[in-house]
């Protein structure tokens, strides 16, 4: 859309983020490597002298896989500019433009925000935007009330 950008619109580009995810994410990550560095040491060394390198290596990677998944997931963003979105949800990235969207739904109860695609009324395709989290109440609120204004301004 041309002309100037309305004063109740954000400056772009705007990204929104799931900051109570994250923080929990961070926090269990954490927790995680802790308790497998003091769960190792507490062990008996009799009892660790008993696992070999190919074990502790297992070990070592079923950690770390957990630990990628949830930061992967605390780490999901919404990205609004001009052209659309760009929604990252763990490890897969969405690129939407603001006609490819027919709105942004929130409802009460729903998990997160989600990007509805325009033509598919009759049998509806929803993108999960994990980057808006309903954990963050007001924030949460707030940004999606911004892409539905960022919406309604871009879409042609």
């Amino acid at each position: 859309m041309t002309g100037q950008r309305p004063a109740n619109l954000p400056r772009l580009p705007k990204t929104y983020r799931a900051r109570t995810l994250l923080i929990w994410a961070t926090g269990f990550s954490v927790a995680l490597i802790a308790a497998s560095i003091l769960g190792w040491f507490a062990l008996d060394p009799h009892i660790r002298e008993r696992f070999n390198n190919f074990q502790i290596l297992t070990l070592i990677v079923i950690g770390l896989v957990l630990i990628g998944f949830m930061m992967g997931l605390g780490m999901s963003i919404v990205v609004a500019d001009e052209r659309g979105l760009k929604i990252r949800n763990a490890i897969s990235i969405r690129r939407l433009t603001w006609d490819e969207i027919g709105e942004i739904q929130y409802r009460h109860g729903d998990p997160w925000a989600y990007a509805m695609l325009a033509g598919t009324e009759d049998d509806p395709v929803r993108r999960q935007m994990i980057g808006i989290q309903t954990t963050d109440k007001d924030r949460a609120h707030a940004a999606v009330a911004e892409l539905r204004a960022l919406h309604a301004h871009y879409r042609s």
